[in-house]
């Protein structure tokens, strides 16, 4: 063999090994994935379901209530600002 058919095995090789490598990383990050997802969502009891739901739904009322109060505030600044600068008509 001459030195540009060694250099060619050579580069499969590296490509090779290269794509080994990367499909058993894809594989077993995957894999763990899975495992994480088969977990979530299940309870082992009703009473235990009903209290996470409880518990997402007040975090989900907290969240809305301060965005409410957010928009409150927007509306104030809006009522001034109209006060301070009348619309010409």
């Amino acid at each position: 063999m001459n030195k540009k058919n060694k250099d060619s095995i050579r580069i499969v090789g590296y490509v090779g090994g290269f794509l080994l490598l990367g499909m058993l990383l894809f594989y077993f990050t995957r894999k763990e994935e899975q495992s994480i997802e088969d977990e979530l969502g299940t309870c082992a009891t009703p009473e235990q379901a009903y209290q996470e739901t409880q518990k997402a739904l007040n975090l989900l009322s907290t969240n809305i209530n301060s965005g409410i109060e957010s928009a409150q505030h927007i509306k104030e600044y809006e009522t001034t600002k109209n006060k301070v600068f009348k619309k010409v008509k």
